[in-house]
């Protein structure tokens, strides 16, 4: 996942690392730090960077989905 191009962008780089069973984890490659969701899991809530769980928490382990286009 990257978001920007440019060496001084890093804290717009992350990294996936395998979790459990199908999951990521995504680490900011700036801050070493994880993509999580503030407060819990589900919809509405802000995503934010929290320092990395060893097992991965739920709110910061994510599952890729595909979902077919549709017109």
């Amino acid at each position: 996942m990257e978001r920007g191009r440019g060496p001084r962008r890093t804290h717009e780089r992350w990294e996936a690392d395998s979790a459990l069973a199908g999951y990521y984890r995504f680490k900011s490659i700036g801050s070493g730090k994880c993509l999580n969701v503030a407060g819990g899991v589900g919809v509405g809530y802000a995503l934010i960077q929290y320092d990395c769980t060893p097992q991965g928490a739920a709110n910061d382990v994510w599952l890729p989905v595909w979902e077919p286009h549709t017109i």
